[in-house]
């Protein structure tokens, strides 16, 4: 067991064995001044995840700061970001999740630099490349200047890419860990504990592909959890607007109606229709409308 890190990297993976390794690697060609340990908290995954880890920590020299878990039985997204983040020992702690990776050796050193000379900062995020693997495109998570972000600023639109991380690891955040279902519940949990810094500097690649945790995932059970995660903020911050949160679950709601149009499921299309109209009925109504004449439109263009 290494000494107490200063840096703990919490890596969470399920099923990502073509990405995994790449993940790993990004982590590992950290150049750093101090000691950091890897936390791998693989949620049982069932295919080659395991081998591909347990043949890097067999022949990599830095093998030694890898500590990974594979679970017997799968945990769920949520209940693996806590345990892993319950496993970080370090004074700071810096995500990458297994699809994702680092492209900067300096992104540790610069990030534990600045949060150790600005006390009043609990979390520093990079921008990232978006690399969209169905599409074979990408392009700058953000084009936005450095800066601190608000609360607001991250509900509205996702500011930052979670693998550009790092954040204080305190005795007030592990006793609310359980609070923690996932990325953007943490960013609101740490926005009530101190300031938050974007640097524009491009640090790690974020992936979007089919077997992600949102392409991967019925997209009405992803707006759901969605919503369950909002309730979970509006519990940590109290302060924030209750129309914030009525926004975010009917966008979700909204973006999974289109989806299952596209998809001419009109089941799933009907169900979230459903939850758009509980949630706002006159933006349900215009959703419906615009939804309409977008199919008289297509069936023109057949005629």
């Amino acid at each position: 067991m290494l000494n107490t890190p200063l840096v703990s990297v919490c890596m969470i993976t399920y099923n990502q064995e073509q990405f995994i390794a790449e993940a790993i690697n990004g982590v590992l060609m950290q150049e750093v001044d101090f000691d950091f340990e890897l936390v791998i908290s693989d949620d049982a995954s069932s295919d080659a995840t395991e081998s591909v880890v347990r043949k890097i920590i067999a022949n990599h020299p830095k093998r030694h700061i890898i500590n990974y878990t594979r679970h017997q039985k799968n945990l769920g997204m949520s209940v693996n970001f806590q345990w892993a983040l319950n496993a970080c020992r370090g004074k700071f702690i810096s995500l990458c999740e297994g699809d994702d990776y680092w492209t900067d050796p300096l992104k540790l050193q610069e990030q534990v630099k600045f949060l150790d000379n600005n006390q009043e900062y609990v979390m520093v995020a990079d921008n990232s490349i978006w690399d969209h693997v169905s599409l074979n495109k990408q392009w700058n998570f953000s084009n936005k200047p450095e800066r601190d972000v608000g609360f607001i600023e991250m509900l509205e639109e996702r500011q930052f890419a979670t693998a550009s991380v790092m954040f204080r690891n305190s005795e007030v955040f592990r006793q609310n860990l359980t609070k923690i279902l996932g990325d953007t519940v943490l960013w609101v949990f740490l926005s009530t504990l101190g300031k938050i810094k974007y640097r524009n500097k491009v640090t790690s690649v974020y992936r979007r592909h089919e077997s992600g945790a949102v392409l991967g995932t019925a997209r009405i059970k992803w707006a759901k959890t969605m919503e369950i995660w909002n309730l979970r903020m509006k519990e940590i911050a109290p302060h924030i607007p209750s129309e914030v949160f009525k926004r975010r679950n009917f966008s979700e709601f909204k973006g999974a109606s289109e989806v299952y149009l596209r998809e001419k499921n009109y089941g799933g299309y009907l169900k979230c229709l459903y939850y758009t109209q509980k949630i706002n009925k006159i933006a349900s109504f215009t959703l419906v409308k615009n939804h309409i004449g977008l199919i008289i439109d297509r069936i023109r263009r057949k005629v």
